[in-house]
């Protein structure tokens, strides 16, 4: 192995491009603008997020990603345009 400037053993493949590479980040407002459906609140809340799960920050109920409704129509949204991708 070569003692160079880098931490990566040399190889022969190609150059790997990392996210922090590409002209689009996510920005801390991202972050921080992330909301999941509480079914207590009947609203998408900002969370917590332990390691299993994530909680309402009012009410401490657990939260999912998208309400049922919100749910189904990303599904149905999915299988309408799986087959466009192949």
């Amino acid at each position: 192995m070569r003692c160079d400037d880098t931490w990566q053993a040399r190889c022969s493949f190609p150059v790997v491009k990392h996210a922090h590479d590409k002209q689009t980040r996510m920005t801390t407002s991202d972050y921080y603008d992330e909301t999941k459906w509480c079914e207590q609140c009947k609203d998408y809340v900002k969370f917590l997020m332990s390691v299993n799960f994530s909680y309402c920050v009012h009410c401490g109920g657990r939260v999912r990603l998208f309400s049922r409704n919100d749910g189904r129509q990303f599904d149905d949204t999915v299988q309408r345009h799986k087959w466009q991708a192949s």
